[in-house]
């Protein structure tokens, strides 16, 4: 039994469209607790009389309506919780190793900084889809592959970046084609989505983002 927390039905969209929130707070919403619920709470996290309480979605868990709960749902509900718990202080210990002391964050800052190490919210293709968050280049570079459109600036960026190591391997400058269609199958390779959820062509990618790159005049002429 998968227990899936339905993040519509949450307060996770109002923590996201806050402009900065307390980093501690920022930490429980990566892994779906609720933060509010949780920074006057000391102890350990696994109450079992309260512990559905402190999610972002209660009533995911079978003990939420039925207190009564099979071998199995008891299981499945003490494993995702748990797992929630675990993830929480992971990244608190990685935050408290960074020695940063901002009384405040920027949600999309907590959201980068869990992805640089190599952390995925549960709910992040689904804050993404409602353009809650905008994912940028370093979500890439941290290796993890959100499968969903990257900011127009961002994604000629990583066109860019991904044109110069090619040309850095050859002897001789490609011609623009040869660069284009390198980085393009690339894009395509890794899965990442241009800001309308396609792949550039190569004409758009050399439009966009390879001006300039090869040192040459747009009409091939040095």
């Amino acid at each position: 039994m998968e227990i899936k927390q339905n993040w519509a039905y949450t307060n996770l969209e109002f923590y996201l469209l806050k402009d900065y929130i307390k980093p501690i707070t920022g930490l429980y919403i990566l892994v779906g607790l609720n933060g509010e619920a949780l920074e006057s709470v000391t102890g350990y996290l696994m109450d079992n009389k309260l512990k559905v309480h402190y999610t972002l979605d209660p009533s995911a868990f079978p003990s939420y309506d039925h207190p009564n709960l099979t071998k199995e749902e008891t299981i499945s509900e003490m494993r995702a919780f748990s797992k929630m718990c675990s993830d929480f202080y992971r990244l608190k210990e990685l935050w408290l190793s960074s020695k940063r002391d901002n009384e405040f964050e920027s949600t999309s800052f907590m959201i980068d900084w869990a992805l640089s190490k190599k952390y995925k919210p549960e709910w992040l293709d689904w804050a993404i889809e409602k353009q809650l968050y905008i994912p940028n280049q370093g979500a890439f570079i941290a290796g993890v592959n959100t499968k969903v459109p990257t900011a127009r600036q961002n994604y000629a960026a990583i066109c860019r970046q991904y044109a110069q190591e090619f040309i850095d391997t050859q002897h001789e400058m490609p011609k623009m084609k040869a660069i284009a269609l390198h980085v393009h199958l690339r894009m395509k390779d890794e899965q990442l989505y241009a800001p309308r959820g396609d792949y550039w062509t190569t004409e758009t990618i050399a439009r966009e983002a390879l001006v300039g790159i090869t040192g040459r005049k747009a009409n091939g002429k040095k």
